[in-house]
Order: structure tokens, then sequence, then C-alpha cells
């Protein structure tokens, strides 16, 4: 006789077999085998000639093999998000996670406003799939409940798969996890297939098993319905005066979108130095969670707040073209980088160009004489990438302060993006990314090279806090740095 959950779980696959399944509209136009030979003609030649980095983890010969195994088998026609599948293969193999290979722009508008999604927001912890939070607002599954199954697929399978189809920086399992986590939504549909509702079998708090049905709703549905939200500054500061400590959340740190928001990082850091030394704050936190941004001038800004000796985020950068590459009529155009790559990068050998050791982004900062002295704890987790990511490296390196969390989703030994060369390819309009620069960081890392930088202290999340609505990975942070005192 079958246990309850086995037979819930069949139960929802048959029911699947027959669940209404929207036709994707995204993605879903074919095209010929030579008009995709053609795409390629686009993009292999220009990973090969422009990319900052592509034989970190595959060799030139391995990478042909893999372009040339992909061209040959396009043996019919195929759609173009199909075809995105089949190049993203090779990709991952490059493990740069600034490198993709992504959909028209019309299909990703339409994908963003008209495609209907699972509203809900998820977690994966300890392996497991739990719910978050629902973005109506509809708690038609209570926040903390297992997911078991979605559509009658095991969510364990579900899991593997996204991750195993994810591009990130390096082997990093992490990056690839939170990645997931953070667009699961879209990915899942991507994947197995948008639906206009998803039967869902889950575990509720209490350990009951429950059948229910998610109604999806597209971009547009709920941004109309959405119940209103106060919106937050992505920089903001909580003050624990019983702790002596200020929390700083900095939710990201790309320049225009603080912009944005109307805040410039230099006014909000003279402002905070402020407020630290006129409450007489003794511990500083650092939240990086899931902030990134290109320009790493920006955590040189952030660190500099802390900085008691001089520092660098990188000690060199590097490029593999100096000169316009072919198809550049179909990119973005890059002018003033390649006006200035010449007499900034030198060639050091056949095919790589190294910033000159006098160039100013590779000389130390001196320490600011007016800075915190208190105690610093960096935060962060896999989607902390770029220039968050760079914080926590020069935090932990210099000894200045303690990482806390879990391994970061930038790669800790080098990584690519800065100056990106965007070409739209012929016919389809699918969109190609080619990061042109590389970054080594300053100082060596403490884990695995082709692994993001590991905190000093690992914090992983827990469903428990996600049924009270608590953030436990800031109360178990808390808890730590007063156990450190």
């Amino acid at each position: 006789m079958l246990d309850p959950l086995r037979w819930l779980i069949l139960v929802a696959a048959f029911a699947a077999v027959s669940g209404a399944c929207v036709g994707q509209g995204v993605g879903d136009r074919t095209y010929y085998p030579e008009e995709l030979r053609e795409i390629l003609s686009c993009c292999g030649p220009r990973i090969h000639e422009a990319h900052a980095d592509p034989y970190r983890y595959v060799s030139r010969a391995e990478l042909d093999r893999l372009f040339d195994r992909l061209r040959d088998g396009l043996g019919t026609t195929l759609s173009v998000s199909s075809f995105i599948d089949s190049v993203e293969v090779v990709l991952r193999a490059i493990g740069d996670g600034h490198t993709s290979c992504e959909l028209p722009l019309e299909d990703a508008a339409r994908l963003e406003r008209r495609i209907p999604i699972m509203p809900m927001e998820l977690s994966v912890i300890d392996g497991g799939l739990y719910v978050r939070r629902d973005k109506m607002d509809f708690r038609s599954i209570a926040p903390g409940s297992r997911v078991l199954s979605i559509d009658g697929i095991a969510a364990e399978e579900i899991i593997r798969t996204l991750m195993d189809e994810a591009i990130c920086d390096g082997r990093s399992r992490n990056g690839a996890l939170r990645l997931v986590e953070n667009d699961f939504a879209i990915l899942h549909g991507m994947r197995f297939g948008f639906r206009t509702e998803h039967k869902l079998v889950c575990e509720n708090v209490h350990g009951v098993l429950e059948q229910v049905v998610v109604h999806s709703l597209t971009g547009e549905e709920m941004a109309a319905t959405r119940p209103s939200q106060e919106e937050l500054l992505p920089w903001r500061v909580t003050f624990h005066e019983d702790r002596s400590l200020a929390w700083v959340e900095m939710t990201t740190l790309d320049a225009m979108a603080l912009a944005d928001a109307d805040q410039r990082p230099e006014k909000f850091l003279g402002e905070l130095l402020r407020e630290l030394e006129k409450k007489e704050v003794g511990i500083l936190v650092l939240d990086l969670r899931g902030a990134a941004g290109v320009d790493l001038g920006m955590a040189e800004q952030v660190f500099a707040l802390v900085a008691q000796k001089p520092f660098r985020v990188v000690q060199s950068m590097a490029v593999r073209s100096i000169t316009v590459p072919t198809w550049y009529r179909r990119a973005v155009p890059l002018d003033d980088f390649y006006a200035s790559a010449g007499g900034r990068f030198a060639l050091e050998e056949a095919g790589l160009y190294v910033l000159h050791p006098n160039d100013e982004r590779l000389k130390d900062l001196p320490a600011s004489y007016r800075r915190f002295e208190g105690g610093v704890y960096v935060l962060q987790d896999g989607l902390t990438r770029e220039a968050a990511a760079a914080v926590g490296i020069l935090a932990k390196r210099s000894g200045r302060g303690k990482l806390l969390g879990e391994e970061a989703g930038t790669n800790s030994f080098s990584y690519c993006g800065g100056r990106e060369l965007l070409i739209t390819a012929p016919n389809t309009g699918v969109r190609f990314t080619v990061p042109l620069i590389r970054y080594v960081f300053d100082g060596a890392a403490s884990g695995p090279n082709e692994l993001g930088e590991l905190p000093d202290i690992t914090l992983q999340p827990d469903a428990g806090s996600l049924v009270t609505g608590e953030d436990g990975i800031r109360k178990a942070a808390l808890t730590v740095i007063e156990g450190l005192r």
C-alpha cells in the first residue's frame, strides 16, 4: 500500500498531465540550421577574440570541440529557447557568470510582463524547497511549508536540474543555488513549462501533507494587484544602541541604482561616520547579502570607511583584445574603451594584455585619518558579487574584519566583468554578452581558487525563520557577534 506522501505526488503527477499549459510565446520561434549556424559564427569567434579569460577551466581545443559538436548537431529547425539551451552547455564549460546567451529583447520583455509565473518566493534550505513568501499575500501556502513536488516532479529533481543549468563563476555550487533561488519562478517556467496553474504537494509547518493549486500571474497582473509596500532605500542603517552596534544594509553597490534612489555614496558614508562617532558605536556590520555592482571604485569607497592601512582591490587587470573585434557593428558601441585600451594595456604574451603597473587603479589607497576604528563584520551570501564581494575580500584578507555568511558569488581569485561586449546576433536577435576585463584580487584566497571567498564563520538560513517572518541570518549573526565580544 502506498504511503500518503507517495500517493499525493502520484495524484499531482496525473493531474499535471492534463493541466493547462501556456503556449510559451517566449523564444518559441523556430529557425533553420543554416540560420543558427550563422549565430554560432558570431558567438564562438568573439569568445576566442575578446573574452578576458576563456580558457581557465577549458582549453581552447576543448572549447572548439564543444562549438563544433553544437554546430554539427544542428540538423533540424530549432526554437530560439532550445538553441540558447544548447549554447549554454558550452558557456557553462567556460565557468564565467558574466558570459551569457539571452533571449531577444522582445521575448525578454514579454517574459517580464505577459507570461504567467508562480507568484511565490521560494528558499532552498538543506536541500529542501520551502515557501518564503507569497508575493500577492494570498497565503495559499503558509510560509515555512516545504514543497515536495511541483506538477508531479519532485522538488529535489527540480532544484538539481536548474542548478546544473545555471551559469556562475567557477565551480561554485552555492552561487548556482542562490541564482536558482533568486529567479526560481522564471527558471522553472523556462525549463518545465509556463502554466496557468501549478499543483504543489507540500508539507505544512505542522507536518501535514497538502495538495495546493497555485494560480500563475503575469508581471503586469502582479504589479497591478500587489499590496502596496513602503519603498526602502538601497542603503540604510539601524542602530542597536543596547549592543553599541550599527547594522548597515547595502542591497546594491551599483552607482546608477543608488542615483535612481537619490542616494550619494560619499554623502551617506560621511553622515554614517559622524553618527558612529556621535553614538560611540563599537561594532559595525556591513550587510551585503544580494548586493552587486560592476564598479570596483564603490568597493574602495565603502572599505575606506574602516581601512586602517593602505589597501587596493586588485593586483592586476588584463584584456585579450585592444582593437575593435569583428562583428563590432552588431555590438553596443564601446568606442571609449577601445580608444584608450592600447595606451593602458601592454602586451605580456601572445593574446594577453595587462594593465600598466603604474596605473592609478593598481596603486594602494591610503587609509583615511577619519575612519571607524571599532570592530567590523561583513555579511555576504551567494548573491554577493563583484564590488560587494570585493568589500568582503578586503575586510578578510587585510584582517580588518570578520566575514560572516556563506561563500560569495564572485570567484575569489579573479573574475571577468567591467566593460562588456553586447552583441545582437543576426536573424534571431539573440544577445551574447562577453566580458572584456579580467580582475585579479589582491592577496590570497583562503579556499579553493574555483570558489567564491569563504566566510570566517558560516551562517545558513533555517526554515524556522520563514514561519515567523524573521531574518534568521541577521538574528544568528547578532548572536555570533555578541558571543565574540
